[in-house]
């Protein structure tokens, strides 16, 4: 669901689009982090990139739940927009002195 879908696999490349990442087509978790963690970035980028990469599954399984259990669809502006907001609400209440 989180990286075989077609739907899906756009999703993330705009997400990583918005890191300014070139995405990689990977099969599961594990080769998701794989390509994660082999991008060179400073820590705190590392960590505010990590969150919200919970943020994009958290978006994308509300999403599915929409759609199995509502009916209802969502298009790929909002996916998006969704994640990008739950990723900035989520940093600013753990990292205080970050200015979004």
């Amino acid at each position: 669901m989180f990286f075989k879908c077609k739907f899906i696999k756009g999703f993330w490349v705009k997400i990583f689009n918005w890191w300014e990442v070139a995405w990689k087509q990977v099969d599961g978790f594990l080769n998701f982090f794989a390509l994660y963690n082999n991008v060179k970035m400073v820590e705190i980028r590392k960590s505010l990139r990590l969150i919200s990469i919970a943020t994009a599954c958290w978006t994308i399984w509300l999403a599915r739940n929409g759609l199995v259990f509502d009916r209802k669809r969502v298009c790929m502006e909002n996916l998006v927009f969704q994640s990008k907001m739950k990723a900035l609400l989520w940093i600013r209440s753990i990292h205080d002195e970050v200015m979004l």
